[in-house]
């Protein structure tokens, strides 16, 4: 006979499994851009604002906020950005699975990236991402019609970033020409100060003195390690003085003045009165190889400011280092056979001379 021990269970008996909701503790993430200034900058898009909709947002979903990571100027191009890194290893520790944002575009302006995240890597991490402004949720999947939109979206946002970055580069081209100093951090023996609208250098009386010591000791045929035993005596290194505003040392410090900076200064024109600038390319330019323009695309403005040295000495030193660089490659060509020497050139890279050996045939 057939078991019937759990036939006549009622319904009222029946264990009923409840599904548990999942649980989403949530990191705010704000972007503030460095292309804008705070004097024309959109308020709505300010870090506190947007701090501010996000939390409205997540209270509404009773989401629990973690944390809110903020990235202050830093551009949606690149996703090397400090709170955006914090921000993904507390979700690989599993600390945060959910991202709210005020819209993708505080996530960045980088379309296939953007979408390699929202598609591809949150989905894997179990991370829901909420873009407030773009009504998106990824908790119950992306629509069709939504993926679409969400391409659409990054790509005006990549759009509007690439055209933003022209202007940028296109508007500090124009004050270069116009003779404004556009460096982050004023060369040794001067200081950045804006007159009349325009960032230029003025003299640091303190660090000017050591500058006209440096001069000196080349004018005098001392070598760059000479004068860097004699900085070192008395005199805070460049990095230092920036740091604490000391010119001297005191017996604790043992820092010493560093020989390429050296090098740098007694060929570098800004002691005379001109700015050279637009050196260095774009970082992020994979189209170059080269950390350096070429010296067609420098922009020279000459006479900017008050020179610290005269022209006619600065010339002078850089004949006596030319001369050195000439004997010392001499001696160098001297340890190779003579076969040899004829795959060796001489270049200029600005006013350095540099020796490079051509490949030598086997």
């Amino acid at each position: 006979m057939a078991r019937t021990k759990n036939r006549h269970i009622s319904q009222s008996e029946t264990e009923v499994v409840k599904v548990i909701e999942k649980i989403y503790i949530a990191g705010i993430y704000a972007r503030l851009s460095q292309e804008r200034k705070e004097a024309y900058r959109d308020k709505s898009n300010s870090l506190e604002m947007q701090e501010e909709l996000c939390i409205n947002a997540a209270k509404e979903k009773d989401i629990k906020i973690l944390r809110v990571y903020k990235d202050y100027e830093y551009s949606g191009t690149n996703f090397k950005r400090p709170a955006f890194i914090e921000m993904m290893e507390d979700i690989r520790t599993g600390r945060i699975n959910c991202i709210i944002v005020k819209d993708m575009s505080r996530f960045g302006r980088e379309y296939l990236e953007i979408a390699n995240y929202i598609e591809k890597v949150f989905p894997f991490l179990g991370v829901r991402f909420i873009s407030v402004n773009d009504n998106l949720d990824t908790k119950d999947g992306i629509k069709s019609d939504q993926s679409y939109e969400i391409a659409i979206k990054n790509i005006f946002n990549d759009l509007y970033a690439k055209d933003i970055s022209k202007k940028i580069k296109a508007s500090k081209e124009i004050k270069m020409k116009q003779g404004s100093f556009i460096g982050a951090m004023a060369p040794y023996g001067y200081k950045v100060d804006k007159i009349d609208g325009k960032r230029v250098l003025v003299m640091d009386e303190k660090a000017a003195d050591v500058v006209r010591l440096i001069f000196y000791m080349a004018s005098q045929g001392k070598s760059n390690m000479q004068i860097a035993r004699e900085l070192t005596k008395t005199y805070t290194t460049p990095d230092e003085y920036k740091r604490t505003g000391e010119i001297f040392k005191d017996k604790e410090d043992t820092k010493q003045w560093d020989i390429s900076h050296i090098s740098k200064m007694l060929s570098d024109e800004v002691y005379i009165g001109n700015l050279i600038q637009r050196v260095y390319s774009n970082r992020h330019d994979p189209s170059r190889k080269s950390k350096f323009r070429d010296k067609e695309e420098w922009i020279i403005t000459e006479n900017t400011h008050e020179g610290l040295i005269d022209k006619t000495t600065f010339e002078n030193i850089r004949e006596i280092k030319e001369k050195k660089q000439r004997r010392v490659f001499r001696l160098y060509l001297r340890t190779f056979p003579r076969s040899h020497t004829e795959h060796f050139h001489l270049y200029y890279f600005g006013q350095n001379l540099v020796i490079w050996p051509h490949l030598v045939p086997e």
